[in-house]
């Protein structure tokens, strides 16, 4: 019975730890995208005003 508690326990240990890095990962792709449109935002404004 302990050692099925222990289990579970750890089972939903592991389940809300891959659950945190996925969110952690989607999190910073999510930055990355955001940094990278910024700046190819920043870059186009600059060449249309260069032209």
């Amino acid at each position: 019975m302990v050692g099925g508690v222990l289990a579970i326990g750890d089972f939903m240990l592991m389940l809300v730890m891959s659950a945190l890095w996925v969110g952690a990962a989607i999190l910073c792709a999510g930055l990355l995208g955001v940094g990278t449109l910024g700046g190819l935002a920043i870059a186009a404004r600059r060449w249309w005003r260069a032209r």
